[in-house]
């Protein structure tokens, strides 16, 4: 058993946080001020109940140390604010901090605060921790509401990262400033693939806003080539790398798991780590499938084509179900929109939206249909 092998400092360590998890006190506001209070209690603090002050005080300590030149770890400030943020809660965190609106405004403006550090201030981080620390703010600013500045920062940067376009298009209440920015942004290629969300912006300002079909065209048109190109460019690199390690395997040193690098000159070094492939997510399927050698198959345009004019009003009615049932309209309003796009086939669509949304109207709406 693993506790015989343990040294009394680590004994002590389980036994506190056993002791602090059965107990589940509410921290002082002062639990956790300074580094040193974080280092003292960091392991401790996620058994305690959530005291929306002390979470504002360590949002503001991660907040103005983040550029500090002493010796800390950014993401083990983030770490320990993720969980005592949902670990340390025994009810919905924005139930607590709703009960304090001042509370809610500065923890919000701390938390955007630190998700704009850990992508404009990322020297600051270890470049193996960037990614991970971009999450967890990530996690923490969901359902936040942040500062009008702070959605004018997202949306100038949506295009920068899928967390930073997540923020903006899953933020959770209205704005005009996302939806000026939704529909500036209708023709973008950059957000093709997030189309039912980009248009449940446009649907706060215009309930009767929908998509035409030339849009559902270009759509198709643009994803499709693309996740077909990028296929033949991640497929070129794999084969590539085949014949250099069959030509050149005997002067290569492996390197980790997966790549490799030459060693025998500084001016040529050969990076063989295999390639990552991204493809845009489809409303009508995938169109990547793996084939021996590591390849993926190529998909025809023309089939592709096919298969989209011939689902393409059924595509156009799933889109708008979910555009409807993204936007921040109330219940009610939802029913009377979605029933236009009821039929057999956008059944499953529907009764998922309405079990999404609690929409009872809608649900028996569609109950009398049967």
């Amino acid at each position: 058993m693993y506790l015989y092998n343990l040294n009394n400092n680590y004994r002590k360590k389980i036994l506190r946080q056993t002791i602090a998890a059965i107990e589940n006190n509410y921290p002082a506001n002062d639990f956790i001020i300074s580094y040193a209070d974080f280092l003292k209690n960091r392991d401790y603090v996620g058994h305690c109940q959530f005291n929306p002050k002390l979470y504002e005080n360590m949002l503001r300590l991660t907040y103005y140390a983040w550029k500090s030149k002493k010796r800390i770890s950014r993401l083990s400030l983030l770490q320990k604010l993720k969980e005592y943020y949902h670990g340390g809660l025994k009810s919905k965190p924005k139930e607590y901090l709703r009960t304090d609106k001042a509370v809610t405004e500065q923890s919000g403006k701390l938390l955007f605060g630190i998700f704009r550090k850990t992508f404009e201030e990322s020297a600051y981080i270890l470049a193996n921790q960037l990614e991970q620390a971009q999450s967890i703010s990530n996690n923490l600013l969901i359902n936040m509401e942040i500062p009008a500045s702070g959605i004018e920062w997202l949306c100038s940067h949506a295009e920068e990262s899928k967390l930073i376009l997540n923020r903006v298009l899953r933020y959770p209440v209205k704005s005009d400033d996302i939806s000026s920015w939704a529909k500036a942004n209708y023709t973008n290629n950059a957000f093709r693939n997030r189309r039912a969300e980009l248009i449940s912006w446009i649907i706060d300002k215009d309930p009767l806003f929908e998509i035409d079909e030339q849009t559902m065209i270009e759509d198709f048109t643009f994803i499709s080539k693309s996740n077909i190109n990028a296929i033949v460019e991640y497929n070129t690199v794999l084969e590539a790398n085949e014949i250099i390690m069959k030509d050149l395997g005997d002067v290569l040193k492996r390197k980790g798991n997966n790549s490799f690098l030459n060693q025998y000159t500084e001016e040529w070094q050969i990076n063989l780590e295999r390639p990552n492939l991204h493809l845009y997510d489809t409303p009508h399927g995938s169109s990547a499938q793996h084939i021996p050698g590591g390849l993926m198959a190529v998909p025809e345009y023309e089939e592709l084509e096919a298969d989209f004019y011939s689902k393409r009003q059924h595509l156009m009615r799933k889109t708008m179900i979910w555009a409807i049932t993204y936007s921040r309209i109330d219940n009610h309003h939802k029913f009377i929109l979605l029933k236009k796009y009821y039929d057999g086939r956008t059944f499953p669509s529907l009764f998922i939206s309405g079990k999404k949304t609690k929409n009872v109207e809608l649900l028996k709406w569609i109950l009398n249909l049967q």
